[in-house]
């Protein structure tokens, strides 16, 4: 028997003593999610590497195997849970020869969870950037659904530049956790010029709130708007 082992940095079951690696199910420990500012994940990895066991002894052995590629994405809830995105939240191993060391892959440390992308079920609208709202009645709600961020630029409150008007409605998700959901799939041969083998795995961490109080998701927000500073289009007050 051979194969691909894994070990879970924060979080994972370990594999019954003597054992040293992880087993299926594979998690990381659960996060809060944080809002302003995010909550930033720091440690947590999963490494893989080959083995063999000896036959008759049921010994685990680690043989020289080649790393051909890793790739690690996010399935659910979205593929873009992350604050203000990049391409750097996740990392995984460099190709190459490995042996007893594993080829690890993770979250980069200081990437954060945006609140809005993992509870999705949130309502949030807001009137854009230098809103002008209609001369005539009735009144019109020209405010816009969020998707799935409040816009975070342009942002220079010591030159009265904000990202929107004003928030006009946000009713939130009132789960108590999400669970986001990874998936590893490594690449690898035995030999140089051998045959590339597949092997998939999923990873899983469930990211929790508090749902006693918003109050400050709200006014995170609020604060970041024009009107909430005082300022307001004067092209149609009455002169």
């Amino acid at each position: 028997m051979a194969g691909i082992e894994y070990l879970v940095s924060q979080g994972g079951t370990d594999a019954t003593s003597p054992g040293t690696w992880s087993v299926s199910p594979y998690f990381w420990n659960s996060t809060p999610i944080g809002y302003d500012p995010p909550n930033p994940l720091n440690g947590f990895s999963i490494g893989a590497r080959y083995y063999n066991i000896t036959p008759d002894t049921n010994i685990r052995t680690y043989p020289s195997w080649i790393l051909d590629s890793q790739t690690l994405v996010v399935i659910s809830p979205d593929p873009d849970v992350f604050f203000n995105p990049t391409v750097n939240e996740l990392f995984t191993a460099t190709p190459g020869n490995y042996i007893t060391s594993y080829a690890n892959a993770g979250i980069t440390n200081g990437s954060a969870y945006s609140y809005p992308a993992v509870f999705d079920q949130t309502e949030h609208w807001y009137l854009v950037k230098d809103y002008i709202p209609p001369a005539a009645a009735p009144p019109v709600d020209d405010s816009i659904e969020a998707d799935p961020f409040f816009p975070q630029e342009p942002y220079d409150p010591a030159n009265d530049i904000y990202p929107t008007s004003a928030i006009t409605r946000f009713i939130p998700d009132t789960r108590e956790s999400v669970t986001v959901t990874y998936k590893l799939t490594t690449k690898y041969k035995l030999t140089q010029n051998g045959s590339i083998i597949t092997e998939i795995i999923n990873i899983t961490q469930v990211v929790t709130q508090s749902i006693n109080n918003w109050t400050s998701i709200a006014r995170a927000e609020i604060n970041k708007t024009a009107y909430k500073n005082g300022l307001y289009n004067t092209e149609f007050i009455p002169k």
